[in-house]
């Protein structure tokens, strides 16, 4: 009985056959499908929201990253500037429960880049599940250049355009 939906012609025929008691059991069926649906989405709809004391954690600690950024990342910078691409240096991404702090994002594309030292090389895991949860909260892509590769200009040209594009 519980799975029944039922048409306003539908009652409205019940109505005519069933006793007073019958049809106020079905309008009741009725009315919490409505509710439990309602509750349904309205908890899809819920976004965490990070609470004061993890925001100020999460902006110390970005104003660390951002004084220390190495010469990978202020060389990015600079491409960034000349290509004329709009960016946030040293952006707070909020998760539940916790953050990151990315090198740059592409607000206008929805994107991530991460300039990553020698030693990712051995973080491929860790990286994996970072990209994850950062596309969990909205990121369209995350997109890694090595420190070296900074040193490129024409090949950070090329790769942002291809990153860009689509």
């Amino acid at each position: 009985m519980e799975g029944l939906v039922l048409s306003d012609v539908k009652l409205e025929a019940l109505k005519k056959i069933c006793n007073k008691e019958a049809l106020e059991f079905l309008e009741t069926l009725e009315n919490k499908k409505k509710k439990r649906k309602q509750k349904k989405v309205r908890k899809r709809n819920k976004q965490w929201e990070p609470n004061d004391w993890l925001k100020n954690k999460a902006e110390e600690f970005r104003l660390q990253l951002k004084g220390n950024a190495n010469k990978a990342e202020l060389r990015f910078k600079k491409i960034l500037e000349e290509l004329d691409i709009d960016y946030e240096f040293q952006k707070v991404i909020f998760y539940p429960k916790s953050f990151y702090i990315v090198d740059f994002y592409l607000p206008k594309y929805n994107r991530v880049i991460e300039i990553d030292g020698e030693d990712h090389k051995k973080k491929k895991t860790k990286d994996k599940d970072r990209t994850h949860k950062l596309k969990t909260q909205g990121i369209r892509s995350v997109h890694r250049f090595l420190n070296n590769e900074t040193n490129n200009f024409n090949y950070i040209e090329t790769r942002l355009k291809n990153i860009l594009k689509y």
